[in-house]
Order: C-alpha cells, then structure tokens, then sequence
C-alpha cells in the first residue's frame, strides 16, 4: 500500500504527458499505415509523372499544329467585312431574279387583259347602240302613269299587309282561345270523371272504416298476442333460460313468469330488463317494421358472455334490414359483423379505425 500511495497522482501525469503528445498511438498507426501504402503511391506518382509527361508532349504537338493558322482570325473577319459590303447587291440580284423568273408569267397576263379589254370594249359599244335603240323608242307621258300606279298600287300593297297581319293576329287570339277551351273542356271531363270515382271510393271507404272500427280491438289483440309470442321466444333464447316466460301485454307492459311468479319490468334486474326491452324491440321489427336501417346502443349491458353472445345472435338475425349498426363497447358483435369501425383514445385524442 506504502509503494502504491502516489499511483493515482503518478496516473494523472502519465495521462497529461500523454494528452500532450496527442494520442502517439494513433499518429503511429496512421504513420505505419502511410509507410505502408507509399510504394504504391510511388507507382502511382510515377504513373502520373508519365502520363502528365505525355500530354505535354501532345500539347506541343498541338501548339505546333495552330500556328499554320495564326492569321486565320483576320482572313474570316475580312471575308465577313467582304460579305457584308456586297449584301445589298446580292439582295437585289435576288430579287431581280425572282422577277425575272415571273416575265413570262406576266405577259401572259397583259395578253389575256388586253384581250379582255378588248371584249369590254366590244360590249360597251353593243350596249350603247341598244340604249340609243331603247331612247327612241321611250315614251316619257306612259313611263310617268306607270310610275304612278306602282306607287298607287304599293300604298296599296301596304294598306293590305297591315290589314292581313291584325287578321293574322286575331286568328292566333282566337287559336289559342279555342285551345284554352278544349284545354279546360278535357280538364272539366276528367274532373267530372275523378269525382265520380272518389264519390265511389268514398262510400267505399266510410264501408272500410266502419269495419276497421269494429275490428280494430280485435286486430290489437291478434297483433299484440303474435309480438308477444315472438319476444317470449327470442327473450328465453338471450336469457338461456326457457322456464321464464315473458308477456307483452295489452296495455304494453312486460311481465316475466319466474317459476309461478309474475313479475313486473321494473322488478326485474337491469340484464334482465335489458333482454327484455330488446326482445319486445326486435320481435316488433319482425312483425311490423318498414325501416330497413336498425341502430342499437350498448345492447349488451348488463348481460354476462353467454347472454351476450346470445343476443347478438338474436339481433343479427334479424331479417329485412339493408343496414344494422351495433355501438358497443365489448367484442361480441366483431366476429359476425362485415364492417367494424374502432374508436380508441391515445393520449387524450379519439382517432377512428375502419376494418
């Protein structure tokens, strides 16, 4: 222990020199590792030396090549300074060729023009002799009364088309009053015929009445009766329990026979009373129900699993329904629906799974 005292102070020295000398460790291994990649850096260096020897030796070569074309530059800017001096001609030589090329087109057409002209010619002189002709023959005094009654005779013409237009008019009044009124001759007919058909229908229907007055108690009764039957069925099959009885009765109470023993629904307990109301519901739906769309919320409370299971087999047998939605919050419905949809709360926020 005596020799070991100054260990750690020695140890703390050791580390300073050592942190002086950066980590020789590591500068020995990269040194041996460069000392051993250096004859093939050498290789390369040699390489290098030979192919930078090589294209200088091209370049030369190169330079060499231009310079029999030194004055290459001032011979194109002469040639373009040429070009440009003479481009106005070129461009009037180009031009006179284009219409050179089109002469002969041209004294073709000078040829047909003057041809025609001379047609015209022809033709004016014709036309002026046959109206020298027609202004010996004109007689001004008949070409005068002539011109009088063709304005007569439009005033005329104007005074019958104003006329024949409100005929026109009085005509379509009288067209569309005479619709009108075989409109509302066919209106009439069919009123007349519908109310002797509801005269009818009303006798037969005050009959109807009457005997739906008379029948409906015992209608209730039947209808009642059959649900009844149906709810203590469906009842004793969620309970699994077929010694109970359930009754829904006139007055649309439920009553459930325990061994003898009538009881009321607000006697019974909340799974029971649950079962109950929802057997009464779906032999309802059974019997007498239209809606093709059923929602049920927390049908399963209260209800142990084999209760459970039972009403959901109750529920999903029912028939008739496009579409049945189960709210649940346990898993008994999830093997026999087609779509489940899971709400579930992480970290305070509900998000929405389909499945």
């Amino acid at each position: 222990v005596a020799e070991l005292a100054a260990a750690p102070e020695q140890a703390q020295e050791l580390s300073r020199r050592l942190a002086e000398l950066d980590d020789p460790r590591r500068r020995y291994t990269i040194a041996a590792e460069q000392a051993r990649r250096r004859p093939a850096v050498e290789q390369q260096l040699a390489q290098a030396r030979d192919r930078l020897a090589a294209a200088r030796k091209k370049l030369d070569d190169l330079v060499q090549a231009l310079a029999a074309f030194a004055g290459l530059d001032e011979q194109i800017d002469a040639l373009a300074e040429e070009l440009r001096r003479r481009q106005p001609a070129y461009q009037a030589y180009l031009t006179h060729c284009r219409a050179a090329e089109r002469l002969d087109f041209h004294r073709q057409e000078v040829e047909t023009y003057t041809q025609q002209a001379e047609l015209q010619q022809q033709e004016v002189e014709r036309l002026a002799r046959e109206r020298d002709q027609a202004a010996a023959r004109f007689n001004a005094a008949a070409h005068q009364q002539l011109v009088e009654r063709s304005q007569a005779l439009q005033q005329d013409i104007g005074r019958l088309s104003a006329q024949l237009d409100m005929l026109r008019q009085a005509q379509e009044r009288q067209q569309r009053e005479i619709a009108e009124l075989q409109a509302m001759g066919a209106t009439l007919a069919a009123a007349q015929a519908r109310k002797a058909r509801l005269v009818d229908q009303e006798a037969v229907l005050e009959t109807v009445r009457k005997l739906l007055r008379q029948a409906g108690p015992y209608i209730t009764t039947a209808l009642v009766r059959q649900i009844s039957d149906g709810a203590r069925q469906i009842f004793s099959e969620i309970m699994q329990d077929y010694s109970r009885h359930l009754t829904w009765n006139d007055d649309y109470g439920i009553t459930v026979d325990v061994d003898g023993q009538q009881r009321q629904f607000a006697q019974l307990s909340g799974g029971e009373q649950m079962s109950a109301a929802l057997a009464v519901l779906l032999a309802l739906l059974r019997e007498i129900s239209d809606i093709d769309v059923a929602f049920f919320d927390e049908p399963t409370a209260n209800l142990d699993e084999v209760r459970r299971e039972a009403l959901a087999r109750q529920i999903l047998s029912v028939r008739g329904f496009r579409q049945i939605f189960v709210i649940s919050h346990d898993d008994t419905f999830e093997q026999a629906t087609q779509n489940l949809v899971r709400v579930q709360r992480y970290n305070g926020v509900s998000r929405v799974q389909v499945e």
